[in-house]
């Protein structure tokens, strides 16, 4: 019987090394074609580069016309997939500068388009600590009373609390009471109406800040509305002389107030001392709280 000798380790060994050798030249055929390619593209990128010592002795017109042929012969090789990548790649700049414009444009257009809308009221509503914010209630039923559309602007200033007649009219702080922040809107013509409760009211017949109600409107109109006046004069003598004058309205039973639905039952409105005269906003308001 032959026996059969096994595979000696050299031969293991020698075997290995031919993979290995066979291998390396399969990747080393793999990295000269890549790299051939590379080359190739290298080259047709060097052949359209631009040549910054030719177009050092060029006008401006003339290196515009330059780096444009060398842009289309470059475009002019590629296919429709390299063509818009090339573009984009390109343009991407352009393309991003270009749609900030336009968004700046639109922002722009949009912002002196509103600024031309009217302002159709700006109401200060004080002491109302309800979690319920009457201000859709408000816009919605002012513009459906006067079939308006929404092209408008309509102004309610909340969160103005804590304002009674215990105020320090003349404390003057680093930040604006509430109080003092009423008197900025009326200062600036940013105050049509103010509603408020008898707290505020016993603060207001003191102050410059309210005007009379039977001075801010023709007679017709104040006959109207005389039995909701409310008369009062200062305790401090000093508004009116401290003689008795139609300092509010009292609004509480209408049915405006009850859809605010505000935090006090016993409800006033007062005109801002800019409102003695030009006072259509005022006037309009009056006439839609009691339904004239």
């Amino acid at each position: 019987m032959k026996e059969y000798a096994e595979p000696t380790e050299s031969a293991e060994i020698k075997e290995k090394s031919t993979n290995t050798q066979t291998n390396e030249t399969k990747v080393s055929k793999k990295t000269a074609t890549t790299t051939s390619d590379t080359d190739a593209m290298d080259c047709e990128e060097d052949e359209y580069k631009e040549d910054s010592l030719e177009m050092a002795t060029m006008t401006f017109r003339e290196r515009m016309n330059y780096k444009k042929e060398l842009q289309r012969k470059r475009i002019a090789k590629m296919d429709s997939k390299e063509k818009r990548s090339y573009i984009l790649n390109y343009y991407k700049w352009h393309i991003i500068i270009g749609l900030f414009a336009v968004v700046c444009l639109a922002y722009a257009g949009r912002v002196i388009y509103r600024m031309t809308w009217p302002t159709l009221l700006e109401l200060a509503i004080v002491n109302n600590y309800n979690e319920t914010d009457p201000t859709k209630y408000i816009t919605d039923s002012y513009r459906e009373y006067y079939e308006l559309d929404d092209k408008n602007f309509i102004e309610i200033y909340g969160s103005l609390n804590d304002i009674t007649a215990t105020e320090d009219t003349t404390e003057v702080g680093l930040t604006m009471s509430n109080y003092q922040t009423i008197g900025y809107y009326n200062m600036y013509d940013m105050l049509d109406v103010i509603i408020c409760d008898e707290a505020a009211l016993h603060l207001f017949v003191s102050t410059d800040d309210t005007t009379a109600i039977d001075l801010s409107m023709d007679t017709d109109l104040y006959k109207q509305i005389e039995d909701y006046v409310i008369t009062m004069s200062d305790p401090k003598g000093i508004k009116n002389e401290g003689k008795p004058y139609n300092v509010a309205l009292d609004i509480s039973d209408t049915e405006f107030v009850k859809e605010c639905d505000l935090s006090y039952s016993k409800v006033y409105l007062l005109i801002p001392s800019t409102k003695y005269t030009d006072n259509e906003n005022t006037i309009n308001f009056i006439k839609f709280v009691f339904g004239l």
